[in-house]
């Protein structure tokens, strides 16, 4: 009310008020519009969770000093196609040391690469000690919502001494748009 008290104070003549009205309804009416649509846009994804399938990858190296035991498992995203899913695939290479150069969508080939790197490096950093190097990654989808969807990447590894190492890190994806 205010703004139209504004308009008719300040224009003084009845097409400046009439012109003022009309582009004042238009912003309202765009400005619903767009409500609208964004309400209409996110309401397709809380029909849809994503999917994902479990893959597992594991290898060993035992000699008669030590042993080195590597197994990465992961939530993959099924459908391949879309952002939100080639984002957090991406992630997970990243997490797991962001070298791999073929395609994400790829699960197992991505894990067995990453199993294989991670034994030769473990094998060049055996130091003689006996005794058992063990690094264990799973990476998994933890909470999803009609808006988002959270994975956690959790590794446990024990590389001789005292103690074992333990990194807990999750990200949080927006579905419409895979940031």
């Amino acid at each position: 009310m205010l703004v139209l008290n504004v308009l008719i104070f300040k224009c003084g003549n009845m097409k400046k008020i009439c012109l003022g009205v009309f582009c004042l309804t238009m912003v309202l009416l765009l400005a619903s519009c767009q409500k609208k649509h964004m309400a209409t846009s996110m309401k397709g994804l809380a029909d849809k969770n994503l999917e994902t399938t479990e893959i597992r990858c594991a290898d060993s190296l035992i000699t008669k000093d030590y042993s080195i035991r590597v197994s990465i498992e992961a939530e993959f995203p099924k459908n391949s196609k879309d952002v939100l899913s080639a984002n957090i695939q991406e992630w997970m290479s990243e997490q797991l040391g962001s070298t791999y150069k073929g395609s994400f969508a790829k699960g197992k080939s991505m894990l067995k690469y990453y199993v294989d790197k991670q034994l030769k490096e473990l094998d060049t950093w055996e130091n003689g000690m006996p005794g058992e190097i063990t690094y264990n990654v799973r990476i998994r989808k933890i909470y999803e919502t009609d808006l988002l969807v959270t994975y956690e990447y959790d590794m446990e590894g024990y590389f001789g001494g005292a103690h074992g190492s333990h990194i807990v890190e999750a990200m949080t994806f927006r579905k419409v748009d895979g940031r």
